[in-house]
């Protein structure tokens, strides 16, 4: 009779704590998938940076500064593209993110 009380106890507590550990591991998971996110698009951006101050650094004469100034008008469009890129991700992320909390707290029939 202990032991069928304990397993009921038992039982109750997983039930009652199953969603939560779900959550928490859905939240774990989010948070990780914009750690890795931030991660890359930093790493990116600091490259670029690097790549420029070592590209402004080579200037030497006015041919130089010409293919600079060609060369910064196509980084701006590269750096928008991947804003863009970027944006997009963390909204897929969100979405998905947000489908699986509405799912999980949806009231169970």
């Amino acid at each position: 009779m202990y032991m069928e009380m304990m397993k009921q106890f038992q039982d109750q507590a997983q039930r009652f704590s199953a969603p939560w550990v779900e959550m928490n591991q859905l939240l774990a998971d989010h948070y990780q998938q914009l750690t890795r996110l931030q991660q890359e698009a930093g790493k990116h951006y600091t490259d670029l940076s690097i790549d420029q101050i070592q590209a402004c650094a080579d200037v030497k004469d006015l041919q130089t500064l010409t293919a600079l100034a060609g060369k910064q008008m196509q980084l701006m469009g590269e750096i928008s593209g991947r804003m863009m890129q970027d944006m997009q991700t963390l909204n897929e992320m969100g979405q998905a993110f947000r489908a699986s909390m509405d799912k999980l707290t949806r009231p169970q029939s």
